[in-house]
């Protein structure tokens, strides 16, 4: 008995605490790169600004090395994030592990929440088809997402009245915001629409809430339906990959996992992978070609894209070096893009410019290109809305590892892209009937992965053999407001880099998870 109570009153102390957080604006980072576009945004954050970063008070809050049962480096994923698990507004970040694990994590704390173990064969280590290094993915986990993401205006209980008597005014009996979930309590606040190009529909009803679980696929190539609270399996695993695939990191859209297989490892093929949470059909589109750069990205009409990279000896030479969109439930091809010389090296992000949804990935020459979503390339499929100029410093031998978009308060698009020197940041500007990106501002940097964007501050880590850094910078100006200086320990060599709320994680290669943030009275 006084073990409960003890329990209740450190959960009531907890509720208090995430109160004294009051409403908190926050986007989830709900997949890797944070949603279907792959924007790698958040739009809003209630403590991360430019100002705020200028203050003392960001700080490594905490690092946890996590349990992995494997010897190989670099075996943790970005993480994705739920921003209110539990009591108040709990944020928990959910990491998967090349030995077969999932990791729950506490974002105020860095304790693991719970931590959840697949059975599977172990990887496979057949030479003729294994990846080096690769032969077990770390696909990031997603949990459902929407075409257009949606940010909610409002963390923990909803708005109340003055009065907060757990009896109650005279004659109105238990105050709503006490009531079970039972359709009594007057709901929260209503978010604001988020702004896109998709025109509502007359009469429309409003979305089914989405389910709040996780999605993740295990060595065999299952797929998994994890409950937030506990990491138990809350539907029936479904057959998806083939097993030891090297799988991209997965999306989840209208009941759909999407994800894409690269390289040849394990003997796949490489392709789009999609599986129905529904009816468990599963559906694949293969190259037959060259393998898929990264993760497929969705435009706001739900269009599937994927950059294909250069031909693969196994490759009979179907789909190699382009962009092709594909129906997002035939997975049949609608469109394509194909250049002389113009080779694809990121995935694909997906933004709104002139009022078009615009598709965007790096090439080989480290030039950024631009194309029309509805009509890739024209009526010859080689036409192009823009490309930016290549950079004196890329000589073709480094491989950025991914883009990032932003839109500014003033509506000004922008793009992020790592050079072999630094972080380039380009303005997307209107010149005649062209879409061009034009350099805007660089900032110095040791082999920079993939950066991101927090309420208009980029964080990005240099990478490379060396210890890693975390920096904080303008993402107007490129002036560095910020850095971690010595506190990683360890070097960066893949992007598992994300946000939570007024927080930024990092993973490094000997899977530590470093958290760096604001205290916002939660320590």
């Amino acid at each position: 008995m006084r073990k409960r109570i003890a329990l209740l009153a450190a959960a009531l102390a907890v509720a208090v605490a995430h109160a004294q957080v009051g409403k908190i604006t926050q986007q989830d980072w709900v997949a890797g790169r944070a949603d279907a576009q792959r924007t790698s945004w958040i739009q809003s954050d209630a403590f991360i600004s430019t100002a705020s970063m200028e203050k003392p008070g960001f700080a490594l809050r905490w690092r946890a090395t996590l349990a992995d049962q494997t010897q190989s480096a670099d075996a943790l994923s970005t993480g994705v994030v739920v921003g209110n698990l539990g009591f108040g507004s709990k944020p928990v970040s959910f990491i998967t592990s090349r030995s077969n694990r999932v990791f729950a994590v506490d974002n105020d704390t860095g304790v693991v929440f719970w931590e959840r173990a697949f059975d599977g064969p172990p990887a496979n280590t057949n030479s003729a088809t294994a990846c080096a290094g690769e032969t077990v993915s770390t696909a990031a986990a997603t949990r459902p997402a929407t075409l257009v993401p949606t940010i909610p205006v409002w963390r923990g209980l909803p708005e109340r009245p003055a009065y907060t008597s757990g009896v109650g005014a005279p004659g109105e009996g238990v105050p709503a915001y006490l009531m079970d979930r039972a359709g009594r309590a007057s709901p929260p606040p209503t978010a604001p629409a988020p702004t896109s190009n998709v025109a509502p529909r007359a009469n429309e009803p409003p979305a089914p809430p989405l389910p709040q679980v996780v999605y993740t696929v295990s060595r065999d190539g299952r797929l998994h339906t994890l409950g937030l609270y506990s990491g138990k399996d809350v539907a029936r695993p479904l057959p998806f990959l083939p097993a030891s695939a090297h799988a991209s990191d997965l999306i989840a859209l209208n009941n759909v996992v999407y994800a894409a297989t690269t390289g040849g490892c394990g003997g796949v093929a490489d392709g789009v992978w999609a599986v129905d949470l529904g009816s468990g059909a599963v559906k694949v589109w293969n190259t037959d070609g060259g393998s898929p750069v990264g993760a497929p990205a969705f435009a706001t009409d739900g269009t599937l894209f994927i950059a294909i990279g250069r031909r693969t000896s196994g490759g009979t030479g179907r789909v190699a070096n382009a962009l092709v969109a594909l129906d997002p439930n035939a997975l049949t091809v609608k469109d394509w893009f194909v250049q002389p010389n113009a080779e694809f090296v990121t995935a694909p992000v997906v933004f709104n410019a002139a009022g078009r949804d615009v598709v965007s990935t790096a090439l080989r020459d480290g030039s950024v290109i631009l194309l029309d979503a509805s009509s890739l390339g024209g009526s010859t499929h080689a036409v192009e809305l823009g490309r930016s100029v290549v950079p004196a410093s890329s000589g073709g031998a480094y491989v950025p590892s991914g883009l990032a978009t932003w839109e500014d308060p003033g509506g000004t698009r922008w793009l992020l892209m790592p050079t072999p020197t630094g972080l380039m940041a380009m303005r997307v500007a209107t010149v005649g009937s062209a879409i061009v990106p034009l350099a805007a501002w660089s900032h110095t940097l040791r082999e920079p992965l993939a950066p991101i964007v927090v309420n208009g501050v980029v964080f990005v880590v240099a990478g490379g053999p060396e210890a890693g850094v975390l920096y904080a910078l303008d993402a107007t100006t490129g002036r560095e407001l910020w850095t971690s200086g010595a506190m990683i320990a360890s070097p960066v060599r893949r992007p598992a880099l994300w946000p939570g709320i007024g927080q930024v994680h990092v993973a490094t290669s000997d899977n530590i998870v470093y958290a760096f943030g604001f205290s916002m009275e939660r320590d």
